[in-house]
Protein backbone atom coordinates (compact mmCIF):
# COMPACT_ATOMS: atom_id res chain seq x y z
CA UNK A 1 0.00 0.00 0.00
CA UNK A 2 2.61 2.65 0.74
CA UNK A 3 4.18 2.04 -2.79
CA UNK A 4 0.19 2.91 -4.21
CA UNK A 5 0.28 5.96 -1.77
CA UNK A 6 3.85 7.49 -3.34
CA UNK A 7 3.15 7.45 -6.49
CA UNK A 8 -0.24 8.75 -6.12
CA UNK A 9 0.75 11.98 -3.51
CA UNK A 10 4.34 12.32 -4.69
CA UNK A 11 3.82 15.15 -2.19
CA UNK A 12 4.16 12.60 0.86
CA UNK A 13 7.93 11.95 1.91
CA UNK A 14 9.13 8.94 2.14
CA UNK A 15 9.98 8.83 5.69
CA UNK A 16 6.25 10.03 6.36
CA UNK A 17 4.54 7.66 4.36
CA UNK A 18 3.49 5.10 6.93
CA UNK A 19 2.08 8.19 9.35
CA UNK A 20 0.33 9.26 6.24
CA UNK A 21 -1.12 6.08 5.43
CA UNK A 22 -2.63 5.73 9.27
CA UNK A 23 -4.12 9.17 8.81
CA UNK A 24 -5.49 8.09 5.37
CA UNK A 25 -7.55 5.18 6.63
CA UNK A 26 -8.37 6.52 9.89
CA UNK A 27 -10.18 9.30 8.29
CA UNK A 28 -11.53 7.27 5.26
CA UNK A 29 -13.31 5.00 8.13
CA UNK A 30 -14.59 7.86 10.61
CA UNK A 31 -16.01 9.71 7.81
CA UNK A 32 -17.32 6.79 6.26
CA UNK A 33 -19.23 6.53 9.76
CA UNK A 34 -20.47 9.89 9.38
CA UNK A 35 -21.69 9.92 5.69
CA UNK A 36 -23.49 6.43 7.30
CA UNK A 37 -25.02 8.55 10.15
CA UNK A 38 -26.56 11.74 8.18
CA UNK A 39 -28.06 9.31 5.88
CA UNK A 40 -30.06 7.23 8.58
CA UNK A 41 -30.62 10.45 10.83
CA UNK A 42 -31.67 12.85 8.17
CA UNK A 43 -33.62 9.85 6.34
CA UNK A 44 -35.48 9.22 9.59
CA UNK A 45 -36.19 12.58 10.87
CA UNK A 46 -37.46 13.53 7.23
CA UNK A 47 -39.20 10.70 6.51
CA UNK A 48 -40.81 10.09 10.11
CA UNK A 49 -41.24 13.89 11.45
CA UNK A 50 -41.37 15.63 8.39
CA UNK A 51 -38.99 18.61 7.01
CA UNK A 52 -40.99 20.68 9.82
CA UNK A 53 -39.06 18.81 12.32
CA UNK A 54 -35.59 20.19 10.85
CA UNK A 55 -35.79 23.65 12.56
CA UNK A 56 -35.96 22.20 16.29
CA UNK A 57 -33.92 19.66 15.27
CA UNK A 58 -30.82 21.51 14.15
CA UNK A 59 -30.99 24.14 17.66
CA UNK A 60 -31.21 20.65 19.82
CA UNK A 61 -27.84 19.32 17.21
CA UNK A 62 -26.34 23.00 17.76
CA UNK A 63 -26.92 22.90 21.50
CA UNK A 64 -25.90 19.28 22.21
CA UNK A 65 -23.02 20.28 19.83
CA UNK A 66 -21.61 22.90 22.19
CA UNK A 67 -22.13 21.35 25.50
CA UNK A 68 -20.07 18.19 24.19
CA UNK A 69 -17.61 20.26 22.93
CA UNK A 70 -17.18 21.93 26.11
CA UNK A 71 -16.72 19.17 27.70
CA UNK A 72 -14.36 17.77 25.66
CA UNK A 73 -12.49 20.58 26.34
CA UNK A 74 -12.28 19.82 29.57
CA UNK A 75 -10.91 16.20 29.02
CA UNK A 76 -8.61 16.57 25.97
CA UNK A 77 -5.27 16.63 26.75
CA UNK A 78 -4.85 14.70 30.24
CA UNK A 79 -4.09 11.64 28.14
CA UNK A 80 -2.21 10.56 24.75
CA UNK A 81 -4.71 11.29 21.89
CA UNK A 82 -4.79 7.93 20.36
CA UNK A 83 -6.09 7.08 23.63
CA UNK A 84 -8.71 10.22 23.75
CA UNK A 85 -10.22 9.37 20.25
CA UNK A 86 -10.59 5.25 21.40
CA UNK A 87 -12.83 7.11 24.43
CA UNK A 88 -14.83 8.91 22.09
CA UNK A 89 -15.11 6.40 19.65
CA UNK A 90 -16.09 4.00 22.38
CA UNK A 91 -18.78 6.62 23.62
CA UNK A 92 -20.23 7.64 19.95
CA UNK A 93 -20.58 3.32 19.81
CA UNK A 94 -22.02 3.14 23.08
CA UNK A 95 -24.84 6.36 22.60
CA UNK A 96 -26.04 4.70 18.94
CA UNK A 97 -26.69 1.60 20.49
CA UNK A 98 -28.43 2.09 23.49
CA UNK A 99 -30.64 5.02 20.77
CA UNK A 100 -31.45 1.94 18.11
CA UNK A 101 -34.19 0.61 20.32
CA UNK A 102 -35.88 3.56 20.98
CA UNK A 103 -35.65 3.95 17.28
CA UNK A 104 -37.15 0.61 15.97
CA UNK A 105 -39.88 2.06 18.77
CA UNK A 106 -40.70 4.61 16.71
CA UNK A 107 -39.66 7.39 19.79
CA UNK A 108 -40.33 10.60 18.17
CA UNK A 109 -37.49 12.11 20.91
CA UNK A 110 -35.03 9.13 19.51
CA UNK A 111 -35.15 10.59 15.65
CA UNK A 112 -34.09 13.92 17.31
CA UNK A 113 -31.63 12.56 19.30
CA UNK A 114 -29.14 10.48 16.84
CA UNK A 115 -30.00 13.39 14.49
CA UNK A 116 -28.38 15.88 16.72
CA UNK A 117 -25.58 13.34 18.39
CA UNK A 118 -24.73 12.94 14.79
CA UNK A 119 -23.85 16.58 14.91
CA UNK A 120 -21.64 15.79 17.34
CA UNK A 121 -19.75 13.05 16.23
CA UNK A 122 -18.46 15.05 13.39
CA UNK A 123 -17.43 17.84 14.87
CA UNK A 124 -15.43 16.17 17.83
CA UNK A 125 -13.89 13.40 15.07
CA UNK A 126 -13.07 16.14 12.67
CA UNK A 127 -11.17 18.36 15.21
CA UNK A 128 -10.05 15.62 17.29
CA UNK A 129 -8.60 14.01 14.18
CA UNK A 130 -6.50 16.97 13.39
CA UNK A 131 -5.54 17.03 17.20
CA UNK A 132 -3.72 13.78 16.84
CA UNK A 133 -2.19 14.62 13.36
CA UNK A 134 -0.36 17.76 14.79
CA UNK A 135 1.44 15.27 17.01
CA UNK A 136 3.00 13.99 14.49
CA UNK A 137 3.32 15.93 12.16
CA UNK A 138 4.70 19.18 12.08
CA UNK A 139 3.42 23.10 11.21
CA UNK A 140 4.93 22.57 7.51
CA UNK A 141 4.18 18.72 7.42
CA UNK A 142 0.62 19.36 8.01
CA UNK A 143 0.38 21.73 5.78
CA UNK A 144 1.09 19.66 2.90
CA UNK A 145 0.17 16.46 4.19
CA UNK A 146 -3.64 17.22 5.60
CA UNK A 147 -5.61 17.72 2.65
CA UNK A 148 -3.80 14.86 1.28
CA UNK A 149 -5.36 12.83 4.19
CA UNK A 150 -8.75 14.97 3.26
CA UNK A 151 -8.58 12.39 0.18
CA UNK A 152 -8.59 9.74 2.35
CA UNK A 153 -11.45 11.08 4.28
CA UNK A 154 -13.78 11.97 0.63
CA UNK A 155 -12.74 8.24 -0.38
CA UNK A 156 -14.15 7.26 3.25
CA UNK A 157 -17.62 9.01 2.51
CA UNK A 158 -17.73 7.75 -0.78
CA UNK A 159 -17.94 4.67 0.58
CA UNK A 160 -20.04 4.95 3.33
CA UNK A 161 -22.45 6.43 0.78
CA UNK A 162 -22.12 3.48 -1.39
CA UNK A 163 -22.81 0.73 1.38
CA UNK A 164 -25.48 2.71 3.27
CA UNK A 165 -27.54 2.53 -0.53
CA UNK A 166 -26.30 -1.30 -0.68
CA UNK A 167 -27.53 -2.17 2.43
CA UNK A 168 -30.84 -0.20 2.24
CA UNK A 169 -32.08 -2.18 -0.39
CA UNK A 170 -32.21 -5.40 1.09
CA UNK A 171 -32.81 -4.05 4.75
CA UNK A 172 -34.82 -1.14 6.46
CA UNK A 173 -33.21 2.25 7.24
CA UNK A 174 -33.12 1.52 10.84
CA UNK A 175 -30.35 -0.49 9.96
CA UNK A 176 -27.99 1.68 8.84
CA UNK A 177 -27.31 2.43 12.31
CA UNK A 178 -25.65 -1.12 12.58
CA UNK A 179 -23.01 0.06 9.26
CA UNK A 180 -22.43 3.12 11.51
CA UNK A 181 -21.40 1.23 14.70
CA UNK A 182 -19.42 -1.05 12.23
CA UNK A 183 -17.48 1.38 10.59
CA UNK A 184 -16.92 3.15 14.01
CA UNK A 185 -15.44 0.08 14.84
CA UNK A 186 -13.54 -0.91 12.67
CA UNK A 187 -11.95 2.82 13.58
CA UNK A 188 -11.01 1.91 17.07
CA UNK A 189 -9.48 -1.61 15.96
CA UNK A 190 -7.35 0.26 13.51
CA UNK A 191 -5.90 2.55 16.77
CA UNK A 192 -5.23 -0.35 18.66
CA UNK A 193 -3.52 -2.29 15.63
CA UNK A 194 -1.00 0.81 15.36
CA UNK A 195 -1.00 1.92 18.89
CA UNK A 196 2.25 0.84 19.08
CA UNK A 197 3.69 2.56 16.09
CA UNK A 198 1.85 5.26 16.93
CA UNK A 199 4.27 5.27 20.27
CA UNK A 200 6.92 4.76 18.30
CA UNK A 201 6.65 7.20 16.11
CA UNK A 202 5.70 9.85 19.36
CA UNK A 203 7.27 8.70 22.28
CA UNK A 204 7.58 11.57 24.02
CA UNK A 205 4.06 12.78 23.50
CA UNK A 206 2.65 14.69 26.93
CA UNK A 207 -0.75 14.38 28.26
CA UNK A 208 -0.53 18.18 27.88
CA UNK A 209 -3.03 18.58 31.65
CA UNK A 210 -1.55 21.44 33.25
CA UNK A 211 -1.56 23.38 30.10
CA UNK A 212 -4.95 22.67 29.58
CA UNK A 213 -6.05 23.27 33.04
CA UNK A 214 -4.38 26.58 32.67
CA UNK A 215 -5.97 27.78 29.77
CA UNK A 216 -9.23 26.77 30.79
CA UNK A 217 -9.08 29.18 33.82
CA UNK A 218 -9.31 32.04 31.58
CA UNK A 219 -13.21 32.58 30.82
CA UNK A 220 -14.74 32.87 27.58
CA UNK A 221 -16.14 36.34 27.94
CA UNK A 222 -12.33 37.16 29.12
CA UNK A 223 -11.11 35.71 26.27
CA UNK A 224 -13.50 38.02 24.12
CA UNK A 225 -13.27 40.87 25.99
CA UNK A 226 -8.92 40.78 25.77
CA UNK A 227 -8.33 40.21 21.38
CA UNK A 228 -10.75 41.54 18.90
CA UNK A 229 -9.45 38.31 17.21
CA UNK A 230 -11.34 36.39 19.32
CA UNK A 231 -14.35 38.15 18.72
CA UNK A 232 -14.12 37.68 15.16
CA UNK A 233 -13.41 34.35 15.40
CA UNK A 234 -16.62 33.87 16.89
CA UNK A 235 -18.79 36.10 14.74
CA UNK A 236 -17.38 33.86 11.72
CA UNK A 237 -17.86 30.41 13.30
CA UNK A 238 -21.80 31.86 14.32
CA UNK A 239 -22.37 33.10 10.33
CA UNK A 240 -20.91 29.63 9.11
CA UNK A 241 -23.32 27.48 11.86
CA UNK A 242 -26.24 29.56 10.43
CA UNK A 243 -25.23 29.45 6.51
CA UNK A 244 -24.68 26.05 7.03
CA UNK A 245 -28.13 25.38 9.12
CA UNK A 246 -29.82 27.40 5.65
CA UNK A 247 -28.60 25.54 3.41
CA UNK A 248 -29.13 21.78 5.14
CA UNK A 249 -32.72 23.33 5.62
CA UNK A 250 -33.14 23.93 2.03
CA UNK A 251 -31.88 21.26 1.23
CA UNK A 252 -33.35 18.89 2.57
CA UNK A 253 -36.83 20.53 1.73
CA UNK A 254 -35.72 20.11 -1.57
CA UNK A 255 -35.50 16.11 -1.19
Amino acid sequence: MNGALSFLFPDVRSSELHRFRFFFVLAGLLMASQATAMTVCESLLLSRLGIEALPYSVLAASALTMGCSYLYSQRVGRARHESTMLILIGLAVLVVGLSFPLVLARYKAAYVGIFAFHFVTFSLFSGHLQALANDYFDTLASKRVMPLVGVGATAGEIAGGLCSSAVTKVVSIEALMGVWILFLILAAAFILKNREELRLWNPSQTSGADETRDVTKISMLGLLKTAPLNRSLLGTVCCMVLTMSMVQYVVSDVF
